[in-house]
């Protein structure tokens, strides 16, 4: 087992914002971290849908991320259960990964499993609503795929933004994708509204 990274979010950020390029991909990855933890409620660890980058003996981990959000101190930590990779997060809050969930959770909410193959398609991508950004952060890895969880009508706006990519999607293998996940929605919609 390797020691605790700890970093500081927002001073990666500042680093590899000066330029004109796009954040470092380490960077990056520790964005899909404080994001899949901030959709979170504090206080929880999740599975959360991020693949571990650690590559052990020149092979890439299998491993998903648990995430943890903690308010006092503010920190991420997140860890590999696989290959035992581990940090802590500071300095996250007012970056642009952090899509802070308050509260606890809402008996109204509706799980939804989609494929691992969707997820990725919806992952990152700038077209999704604030709240659609906010659920698929915030997914969950599941035997079946990844569970995507939310309000009812932050649900209506996933949708809505799911149905509006795969009708602008070329290419017609991530179209299939993408309207399966919608229909998946829609069917968890359904039944929670009976």
């Amino acid at each position: 087992m390797g020691r605790t990274r700890e970093t500081d979010l927002s001073a990666e950020y500042t680093r590899d914002s000066t330029g004109d390029s796009k954040p470092a991909a380490a960077t990056r990855h520790l964005g899909r971290i404080t994001a899949a933890a901030t959709a979170t409620y504090p206080g929880l660890t999740i599975e959360s849908a991020v693949r571990c980058r650690r590559r052990p003996a020149n092979r890439t981990c299998t491993g998903f991320l648990l995430v943890r959000r903690q308010e006092l101190p503010a920190e991420i930590q997140w860890g590999c259960p696989t290959c035992q990779d581990r940090g802590i997060i500071r300095n996250w809050r007012g970056t642009p990964w952090d899509v802070t969930r308050p509260g606890r959770p809402d008996e109204d909410e509706i799980e939804v499993v989609i494929t691992e193959e969707a997820y990725r398609l919806l992952e990152g991508n700038p077209l999704l609503d604030p709240s659609s950004e906010r659920i698929v952060s915030g997914g969950r890895r599941h035997r079946r795929g990844i569970v995507l969880s939310g309000e009812p009508e932050d649900l209506d706006l996933l949708l809505e933004d799911v149905m509006a990519l795969a009708n602008d999607e070329a290419h017609r293998g991530r179209q299939l994708l993408l309207d399966r996940a919608a229909d998946r929605i829609e069917a968890a919609l359904r039944r929670w509204r009976r």
